[in-house]
């Protein structure tokens, strides 16, 4: 972890809460935090706005590699860094693996053949009964799959797709220029 001149702080978040986490000693514009204090708790854009009105700079530790399946962290993490580069801070991670690594997606075919199965029993799949047809004594639901939704699909794809932009921005963030100089240009 990042070490030194670091003290815990209390700082004011969204709806009247509070949180605490390290800040810089020296100038209370940098904030430490483990990835489960950011992203593992029930917070939201709103929080990470009053947050990013406290500090300048994050350094976010032990950040891990996220199971697909594991939605809510990814898009808490998705929605953290979006918020941090729509307001220009910095941020420094600490990961188990390089950004373009940190998201498991899992196999896409498990998703249809893994542990869910083929099979489509009488009562329907997590579509729902009003979802399924009877059609000459056999049952179609949306998916196909018991204990599939076309929902949870869906959501898994938008993830995804949230997840390559929130890859790009790190990126950028540590690489792109302009966003190197407009870091510069709050600070100096």
């Amino acid at each position: 972890g990042v070490s030194g001149g670091f003290a815990p702080e209390t700082v004011a978040i969204a709806y009247g809460r509070e949180m605490t986490l390290d800040a810089d000693a020296a100038t209370r514009r940098c904030a430490r935090a483990s990835f489960d204090q950011l992203c593992g708790d029930a917070l939201g854009a709103a929080d990470y706005h009053a947050l990013c009105d406290a500090y300048d700079c994050f350094f976010l530790e032990r950040v891990p590699v996220l199971p697909l399946a594991r939605h809510d962290l990814v898009r808490r993490f998705v929605t953290f860094v979006d918020v941090i580069y729509d307001r220009g801070k910095a941020l420094v991670l600490e990961a188990d693996a390089p950004v373009d690594e940190l998201l498991d997606a899992g196999d896409e075919a498990d998703f249809f053949t893994g542990p869910l199965g083929l099979t489509v029993a009488d009562e329907g799949g997590a579509s729902g009964r009003n979802a399924s047809v009877q059609s000459d004594g056999a049952e179609w639901s949306a998916t196909g799959i018991k204990g599939a939704s076309l929902g949870a699909r869906s959501g898994r794809q938008d993830t995804k797709f949230a997840w390559a932009r929130t890859t790009s921005r790190l990126v950028e963030m540590t690489t792109g220029r302009a966003y190197r100089d407009a870091w510069r240009r709050r600070v100096v």
